[in-house]
């Protein structure tokens, strides 16, 4: 019978975890860690990859789609209102702010998670904070 090394097993100890536990059904600080294009059935659509914030789910990825659609022009539009940016901003000068995204659960309609729940981000919305203010606060 096959055994990993010590090496191996504490690599793989240590690898991240892939839960596809759905996160409960709230609204979470997220911050953007990047934006891929990717081709759709119907048009390409951008992949947003967020990093929830929030304590207990701190570090757990999320991903919102935007299509490329003139029917979906909507929800791009709330995505970049959420960064208070314009449409025409490179999505790069992005990357590291903090929004806020409204998450449900839902059942897998497809694929071979079909029947399983999980996540969907309802909306995206701006960050309660904002990532280039400091405190005004003082602590004496």
């Amino acid at each position: 019978m096959p055994k990993l090394d010590k090496t191996t097993a504490s690599a793989v100890n240590n690898a991240e975890s892939t839960d596809y536990a759905p996160l409960p059904a709230s609204t979470y600080n997220a911050r953007l860690q990047g934006v891929e294009v990717r081709e759709g059935q119907k048009a390409p659509y951008w992949s947003w990859e967020f990093k929830i914030e929030d304590a207990d789910y701190n570090g757990r990825r999320i991903w919102v789609n935007t299509s490329l659609s003139t029917n979906a022009a909507w929800k791009m539009r709330e995505v970049f209102d959420a960064f208070n940016a314009e449409p025409d901003t490179d999505t790069d000068e992005l990357c590291g702010q903090s929004v806020r995204l409204v998450i449900t659960q839902r059942a897998i309609e497809s694929g071979n998670r079909a029947g399983q729940i999980g996540n969907n981000v309802d909306r995206v919305l701006p960050s309660l904070h904002s990532d280039t203010e400091e405190d005004d606060i003082e602590i004496f």
